[in-house]
């Protein structure tokens, strides 16, 4: 599955109005939750950040008509602030799986990524020529054994039992569901060769769970929506 990418910034030629507000920006995302929760470890903190933008616009407004001097002051604070917002971004622009979120859905995974406060790419799944998967039926055969088949969509547009065009395998995910005050188990995944995903050894339980088509050469892989189903 294709993950969430934060969009490149060209920091360096940024005009020094945009740079402090990106810099003002993502230190704010990072400052309080959910970008504290989700980035908790960036290598220069808030406070750090705060610090640096205040060095920064304090040498900027010095350097205005200043002296060699003060402009020399202010482009240093300007590659200080630079290494700080490009260390934060590396670290931020991990798969969102280093960050205990992992096997989300592109939506999910874009709106973790914006808590950053920096910019993410988007994509359109229907520039790639892979339809969106679609669940036929969940069905429990036996004691622990859960049985899903696929449909995809024709060329016609009608839905047929049958692997999406392009797809080789896909990739079933699926956690024990919330219930109550008992919080929603972790993702696991099972990767199956067949549009029809057979899995065992399951307790007895509600499960949510969803299926990703997983597309070639790295294109976005289209997912199905998510559903819980009880064993």
């Amino acid at each position: 599955m294709k993950k969430v990418a934060l969009a490149k910034i060209p920091f360096k030629k940024l005009s020094q109005a945009r740079l402090s507000s990106y810099a003002n920006k993502h230190r704010a995302a990072i400052a309080a939750a959910p970008g504290s929760l989700n980035f908790p470890d960036p290598p220069f903190t808030a406070a750090m950040l705060t610090t640096k933008i205040s060095t920064y616009n304090t040498a900027l407004a010095a350097a205005y008509k200043g002296s060699k001097t003060q402009t020399q002051v202010k482009d240093q604070a300007k590659t200080d602030l630079i290494t700080a917002l490009r260390a934060n971004w590396l670290y931020c622009n991990q798969d969102p799986s280093t960050f205990s979120q992992a096997y989300l859905q592109y939506d999910e995974q874009k709106a973790f990524m914006e808590t950053s406060g920096f910019s993410v790419n988007g994509f359109s799944t229907a520039s790639t020529g892979v339809r969106s998967p679609i669940i036929r039926s969940i069905t429990s055969p036996e004691i622990g054994v859960l049985k899903v088949i696929m449909n995809a969509f024709s060329k016609s547009g009608k839905q047929r039992t049958s692997r999406v065009q392009g797809v080789k395998t896909y990739t079933l995910n699926y956690r024990i569901a919330a219930s109550g005050t008992t919080p929603a188990g972790p993702w696991l995944q099972f990767l199956s060769p067949s549009y029809i995903i057979t899995l065992s050894g399951l307790a007895s339980g509600a499960y949510e769970l969803f299926i990703v088509a997983n597309a070639p050469k790295n294109l976005p892989s289209p997912t199905t929506t998510r559903t819980v189903v009880v064993l």
